[in-house]
């Protein structure tokens, strides 16, 4: 709680993989009740006034090739850089085709 307000400078914010970065984007969002509101604003930097849910948008990831991404957010109190833990997210792969079972229904017309 001391170090509020933090600041998210949004061109720093990149997503490592394998050796390849990638841009990415993060939101401050809403939730409730099983809702999830992203609100995107236009400003260079993201300011979080107390502890809250963040969205991440990533570009340009080629999802094949990628078994986890690392991301460690540029945070800042005031202008004096914080340190802040590695987030590390793997993929889950689902092998499995399951494919959809439309019911289809044809009726002559006259």
């Amino acid at each position: 709680p001391q170090a509020f307000p933090l600041r998210i400078k949004k061109e720093e914010l990149q997503l490592e993989s394998d050796g390849d970065s990638f841009p990415a984007s993060v939101y401050q969002c809403d939730v409730s009740d099983e809702f999830l509101e992203s609100r995107i604003y236009d400003s260079e930097e993201l300011i979080l006034l107390r502890p809250g849910c963040l969205s991440l948008a990533i570009y340009g990831l080629y999802y094949g090739k990628v078994t986890a991404v690392r991301f460690r957010p540029p945070v800042y109190s005031g202008h004096r850089p914080l340190e802040a833990p590695t987030m590390v997210f793997r993929f889950k792969r689902e092998y499995e085709y399951t494919p959809w079972e439309l019911p289809f229904a044809f009726a002559p017309v006259r």
